[in-house]
């Protein structure tokens, strides 16, 4: 299992919020997107979620 994190971008109006979720699959590599969620078409996943709050 790869290190993992998030960061919660929040709308200026807060009426939502965007999670990336970002990888370590290495030591001493480079952070990237973790693409496990899933897209509008079958098959697309994405490395972000989005929360509304209205």
């Amino acid at each position: 299992m790869p290190r993992l994190f998030n960061l919660m971008e929040v709308q200026r109006d807060l009426r939502g919020i965007r999670v990336h979720t970002r990888c370590l699959r290495k030591q001493g590599g480079a952070w990237e997107g973790w693409a496990v969620w899933p897209g509008q078409k079958p098959g697309e996943r994405r490395t972000y979620y989005d929360v509304p709050l209205t």
